[in-house]
């Protein structure tokens, strides 16, 4: 008898539905974050921006738009040794074969960047894609290390 089997990849695969403390645009790479509970919250987790170089060293992954959601307010995450990813979130003029981190100041919270001097090298510049037809951001591809 035949039977369809899931196949199961070595990669990274949502395994949660988790609120951000923002707005962000997909792409952006985010921290997850403990909450301590208050008066009117419980304790939670949550995906901010990083704002520490150990933040953006260990980020979470990357946000994602869920499919039952239009906005950006629930999030998937996804990271992984060796799997790329697609985003428009990234500042400078990055080229195939960059080393890159994370951004956590300010200007590059959240977005991909090439690595200054010192820096923890996180992901690897796998292609660059030009913006498309004036209706399309620029993007580039990355694989983590």
């Amino acid at each position: 008898m035949l039977q369809k089997y899931l196949a199961v990849e070595n990669r990274s695969v949502p395994i949660g539905l988790y609120h951000v403390n923002e707005d962000m645009k997909k792409g952006t790479a985010v921290y997850l974050k403990f909450v301590a509970a208050t008066d009117n919250e419980p304790a939670k987790f949550v995906l901010t921006k990083p704002t520490t170089a150990d933040e953006a060293k260990d980020f979470f992954g990357f946000v994602t738009l869920a499919i039952e959601f239009k906005e950006h307010k629930e999030s998937y995450y996804t990271r992984a040794h060796n799997v790329a990813f697609k985003t428009t979130e990234f500042v400078g003029e990055l080229t195939v074969g960059d080393k890159c981190v994370i951004g956590h100041e300010s200007a590059d919270a959240g977005k991909v960047r090439k690595a200054k001097d010192g820096e923890t090298v996180t992901m690897e510049v796998m292609e660059v894609f030009a913006a498309m037809a004036g209706y399309e951001e620029a993007m580039v591809a990355v694989r983590m290390l």
